[in-house]
């Protein structure tokens, strides 16, 4: 399972890097990080991740959030626990975290600007990792480290689809063959039985499709996630398939074929 994984991690990016044009994003989560800040209406999340976290988490705990993004499930944590550590690789997202620590006025956070497998953090209460393990090429070391740093639970939440699946139907018509998948949640399982973790899978509510506020950002949003450069040939393929594949939704639109995601919690 590990060796199987890793293969598809390794032919996703092998893909990515051949119908790339132009040198690659020094940050590539920067131009994502609006979509991970968390929100302070007592929603917990459109998928319910938050919730379900906080159902588990305790007042005297500490907290390790591995890919803690733009701070969505480590500032809520961080209100209702004794100390949270968000470890974050993206500079980008790290700025979008530090701006939601100020903005919330929360003191008990630490961000450690690091992968996770080679930040250097001390063992906590409840390590938390959200959508963070499909891109890990190395997935049994990652696992081992979540674990080794588990004082009480592991509370991994993943999809049960690749988190990017919805861009998938734009790379025929843009790149002239289908997206190869990441792993997801039956590879997660598969792994954690290889690795003969006791783990138990729990239903979280769907999270409902994430919609674009214009059409102009659907096709910029599309673009880095097809690895598409202005100018190219690939750009007006793109721009013509993302303006056909859009319906109006709420404020805004989101593609026609947009179903549901569903994830899973995943503890040990």
């Amino acid at each position: 399972a590990a060796r199987a994984w890793a293969e598809r991690v390794r032919a996703e990016h092998e893909q990515a890097e051949r119908v790339r044009h132009g040198a690659a994003e020094s940050d590539y989560w920067r131009q994502f990080s609006h979509r991970f800040v968390p929100s302070k209406d007592g929603d917990g999340g459109r998928d319910g991740t938050v919730d379900a976290l906080l159902a588990i988490v305790r007042p005297e705990d500490s907290v390790l959030d591995v890919g803690a993004g733009g701070g969505r499930i480590a500032l809520p944590l961080a209100e209702k626990c004794r100390l949270v550590t968000a470890v974050e690789p993206s500079e980008g997202m790290r700025e979008r975290l530090n701006e939601q620590v100020a903005k919330w006025g929360v003191r008990n956070l630490k961000v450690v600007a690091a992968r996770w497998e080679d930040a250097r953090v001390g063992p906590a209460d409840v390590v938390v990792c959200a959508h963070v393990v499909y891109t890990v090429p190395d997935p049994a070391r990652f696992v081992d480290k979540l674990d080794s740093h588990a004082l009480r639970l592991v509370a991994a939440v993943i999809f049960e689809q690749p988190a990017v699946a919805a861009f998938f139907p734009l790379w025929p018509p843009v790149h002239g063959e289908e997206r190869l998948a990441l792993p997801a949640l039956a590879e997660f399982e598969a792994l954690l039985k290889e690795m003969r973790v006791r783990y138990h899978r729990t239903r979280l509510p769907v999270r409902e499709p994430r919609g674009f506020e214009s059409v102009e950002q659907a096709v910029a949003e599309s673009a880095a996630r097809l690895f598409v450069s202005p100018g190219t040939l690939q750009a007006e393929r793109l721009e013509q398939a993302v303006k056909e594949s859009l319906v109006p939704h709420e404020a805004g639109f989101r593609f026609k074929w947009a179903r549901p995601q569903q994830p899973r919690l995943v503890t040990w």
